[in-house]
Protein backbone atom coordinates (compact mmCIF):
# COMPACT_ATOMS: atom_id res chain seq x y z
CA UNK A 1 0.00 0.00 0.00
CA UNK A 2 1.08 3.08 -0.64
CA UNK A 3 1.28 6.57 1.38
CA UNK A 4 0.61 9.69 -0.51
CA UNK A 5 3.62 11.99 0.28
CA UNK A 6 2.56 15.71 1.23
CA UNK A 7 4.60 18.55 0.07
CA UNK A 8 5.48 21.95 1.22
CA UNK A 9 2.42 23.28 -0.22
CA UNK A 10 0.07 20.38 1.42
CA UNK A 11 -0.54 18.91 -2.19
CA UNK A 12 -0.19 15.06 -2.06
CA UNK A 13 2.60 13.58 -4.34
CA UNK A 14 2.88 9.90 -5.84
CA UNK A 15 -0.61 8.67 -5.14
CA UNK A 16 -3.19 11.87 -5.71
CA UNK A 17 -4.79 10.59 -2.55
CA UNK A 18 -5.61 14.35 -0.57
CA UNK A 19 -5.08 14.26 2.54
CA UNK A 20 -7.75 16.26 4.82
CA UNK A 21 -6.86 19.31 5.64
CA UNK A 22 -6.75 20.37 9.38
CA UNK A 23 -8.86 22.82 11.45
CA UNK A 24 -6.48 25.97 11.01
CA UNK A 25 -6.57 25.66 7.29
CA UNK A 26 -10.35 25.18 7.43
CA UNK A 27 -11.06 27.95 9.48
CA UNK A 28 -8.73 29.89 7.81
CA UNK A 29 -10.32 29.67 4.66
CA UNK A 30 -14.01 29.99 6.14
CA UNK A 31 -13.33 33.45 7.62
CA UNK A 32 -13.60 35.13 4.25
CA UNK A 33 -17.30 35.40 2.57
CA UNK A 34 -15.92 35.69 -0.54
CA UNK A 35 -14.16 32.42 -0.05
CA UNK A 36 -17.26 30.91 1.57
CA UNK A 37 -18.91 32.39 -1.70
CA UNK A 38 -16.49 30.52 -3.81
CA UNK A 39 -16.85 26.98 -2.10
CA UNK A 40 -20.36 27.54 -2.18
CA UNK A 41 -21.00 27.96 -6.07
CA UNK A 42 -18.42 25.63 -6.88
CA UNK A 43 -19.79 22.83 -4.70
CA UNK A 44 -22.99 23.70 -6.61
CA UNK A 45 -21.57 23.03 -10.17
CA UNK A 46 -20.09 20.03 -11.62
CA UNK A 47 -16.57 20.53 -13.19
CA UNK A 48 -14.47 23.78 -13.93
CA UNK A 49 -16.09 27.21 -13.62
CA UNK A 50 -14.46 30.48 -15.41
CA UNK A 51 -13.40 33.22 -13.64
CA UNK A 52 -15.66 35.41 -15.11
CA UNK A 53 -18.41 33.62 -14.41
CA UNK A 54 -17.56 32.99 -11.05
CA UNK A 55 -17.18 36.86 -10.28
CA UNK A 56 -19.93 37.95 -11.73
CA UNK A 57 -22.10 35.21 -9.09
CA UNK A 58 -20.20 36.59 -6.28
CA UNK A 59 -20.72 40.31 -7.50
CA UNK A 60 -24.78 39.31 -7.62
CA UNK A 61 -25.03 38.32 -4.40
CA UNK A 62 -22.87 40.77 -2.91
CA UNK A 63 -25.31 43.43 -4.67
CA UNK A 64 -28.49 41.53 -3.71
CA UNK A 65 -29.15 41.38 -7.81
CA UNK A 66 -29.00 39.13 -10.88
CA UNK A 67 -25.78 38.73 -12.56
CA UNK A 68 -27.05 40.36 -15.47
CA UNK A 69 -27.59 43.14 -13.19
CA UNK A 70 -23.97 43.74 -12.20
CA UNK A 71 -22.16 46.26 -13.08
CA UNK A 72 -18.78 45.86 -14.84
CA UNK A 73 -17.26 47.84 -11.88
CA UNK A 74 -18.47 45.79 -9.35
CA UNK A 75 -18.00 42.39 -11.20
CA UNK A 76 -14.21 43.54 -11.90
CA UNK A 77 -13.99 44.50 -8.34
CA UNK A 78 -14.48 40.77 -7.39
CA UNK A 79 -12.90 39.30 -10.02
CA UNK A 80 -9.77 41.28 -9.15
CA UNK A 81 -9.99 40.10 -5.56
CA UNK A 82 -10.34 36.70 -6.46
CA UNK A 83 -7.24 36.69 -8.56
CA UNK A 84 -4.99 38.36 -6.84
CA UNK A 85 -5.44 37.03 -2.98
CA UNK A 86 -8.76 34.30 -2.32
CA UNK A 87 -8.14 31.66 -5.29
CA UNK A 88 -4.55 31.71 -4.93
CA UNK A 89 -4.24 31.19 -1.36
CA UNK A 90 -7.22 28.44 -1.60
CA UNK A 91 -5.47 27.20 -4.28
CA UNK A 92 -2.11 26.49 -1.85
CA UNK A 93 -3.93 25.26 0.71
CA UNK A 94 -5.05 22.46 -1.96
CA UNK A 95 -9.04 23.48 -1.70
CA UNK A 96 -9.04 24.42 -5.25
CA UNK A 97 -7.30 23.86 -8.31
CA UNK A 98 -6.93 27.67 -10.25
CA UNK A 99 -4.95 27.71 -13.12
CA UNK A 100 -4.78 31.76 -13.45
CA UNK A 101 -3.37 31.48 -17.25
CA UNK A 102 -6.64 29.92 -18.22
CA UNK A 103 -8.97 31.23 -15.46
CA UNK A 104 -10.68 28.61 -14.62
CA UNK A 105 -11.23 26.92 -11.08
CA UNK A 106 -12.35 23.55 -9.80
CA UNK A 107 -12.72 21.27 -6.38
CA UNK A 108 -10.18 19.12 -4.82
CA UNK A 109 -11.03 15.93 -3.04
CA UNK A 110 -9.86 18.25 0.00
CA UNK A 111 -12.72 20.24 -0.20
CA UNK A 112 -14.94 17.86 1.53
CA UNK A 113 -13.11 18.80 4.91
CA UNK A 114 -15.70 22.01 4.46
CA UNK A 115 -18.65 20.05 4.25
CA UNK A 116 -19.76 19.85 7.62
CA UNK A 117 -19.02 23.62 7.95
CA UNK A 118 -20.73 24.04 4.83
CA UNK A 119 -24.16 22.63 5.25
CA UNK A 120 -27.14 24.81 5.02
CA UNK A 121 -29.08 25.10 8.28
CA UNK A 122 -32.07 27.71 8.10
CA UNK A 123 -31.99 29.79 11.51
CA UNK A 124 -35.56 28.18 12.14
CA UNK A 125 -34.58 24.61 12.27
CA UNK A 126 -34.91 22.31 14.27
CA UNK A 127 -31.88 21.30 16.64
CA UNK A 128 -32.30 17.65 15.96
CA UNK A 129 -29.69 16.73 17.95
CA UNK A 130 -32.35 17.44 21.07
CA UNK A 131 -35.21 16.65 19.33
CA UNK A 132 -34.48 13.03 19.23
CA UNK A 133 -33.09 13.21 22.76
CA UNK A 134 -36.90 14.29 23.52
CA UNK A 135 -38.11 11.96 21.56
CA UNK A 136 -36.36 9.11 23.11
CA UNK A 137 -37.44 10.47 26.53
CA UNK A 138 -41.00 10.35 25.22
CA UNK A 139 -40.61 7.05 24.14
CA UNK A 140 -39.47 5.86 27.38
CA UNK A 141 -42.10 7.46 29.54
CA UNK A 142 -44.74 5.81 27.25
CA UNK A 143 -43.19 2.51 27.13
CA UNK A 144 -43.16 2.48 31.03
CA UNK A 145 -46.55 3.59 32.00
CA UNK A 146 -47.93 0.73 29.53
CA UNK A 147 -45.24 -1.86 31.51
CA UNK A 148 -47.36 -0.45 34.75
CA UNK A 149 -50.72 -0.66 33.31
CA UNK A 150 -51.09 3.01 34.25
CA UNK A 151 -54.44 3.89 33.03
CA UNK A 152 -55.01 5.11 29.68
CA UNK A 153 -52.21 3.36 28.73
CA UNK A 154 -53.75 -0.11 29.40
CA UNK A 155 -56.77 0.59 27.16
CA UNK A 156 -54.56 -0.32 23.98
CA UNK A 157 -52.04 -3.30 23.69
CA UNK A 158 -48.42 -2.53 23.92
CA UNK A 159 -47.66 -3.25 20.70
CA UNK A 160 -50.05 -0.71 19.37
CA UNK A 161 -47.97 2.05 21.35
CA UNK A 162 -44.92 0.33 19.79
CA UNK A 163 -47.03 1.32 16.16
CA UNK A 164 -47.40 4.75 17.28
CA UNK A 165 -44.16 5.50 18.13
CA UNK A 166 -42.59 3.94 14.89
CA UNK A 167 -45.28 5.95 12.37
CA UNK A 168 -44.48 9.32 14.42
CA UNK A 169 -40.54 8.59 14.04
CA UNK A 170 -41.41 7.36 9.77
CA UNK A 171 -42.94 10.99 9.60
CA UNK A 172 -39.87 12.83 10.85
CA UNK A 173 -37.39 11.04 9.00
CA UNK A 174 -39.85 12.04 5.95
CA UNK A 175 -40.30 15.40 6.71
CA UNK A 176 -36.42 16.07 7.51
CA UNK A 177 -35.86 13.99 4.39
CA UNK A 178 -37.82 16.77 2.00
CA UNK A 179 -36.54 19.94 4.15
CA UNK A 180 -33.13 18.69 3.52
CA UNK A 181 -33.59 18.15 -0.42
CA UNK A 182 -35.42 21.80 -0.28
CA UNK A 183 -32.41 23.34 1.53
CA UNK A 184 -29.32 21.59 -1.34
CA UNK A 185 -26.72 23.64 -2.37
CA UNK A 186 -27.79 25.41 -5.82
CA UNK A 187 -25.65 27.97 -7.42
CA UNK A 188 -28.53 30.23 -7.65
CA UNK A 189 -28.87 31.35 -4.15
CA UNK A 190 -25.74 32.66 -1.92
CA UNK A 191 -24.82 30.40 1.26
CA UNK A 192 -26.86 31.04 3.98
CA UNK A 193 -30.43 32.18 2.99
CA UNK A 194 -33.23 30.78 4.07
Amino acid sequence: MRKSVVTGDGRPSGDGVSPPLDRETVFSILSNRRRRYVLHFLKARDGSVGLRELSERIAAWENDCRPEQVTSKERKRVYAALHQSHLPKMDRAGVIRYDPDRGTIELTEASSSFDVYLEMVPRSEVDWGEFYLGLGALGTVVATLVALGVFPFRLLPPIAYLFLFALAALAVGAVRTYRRHLARVDAETPPGVE
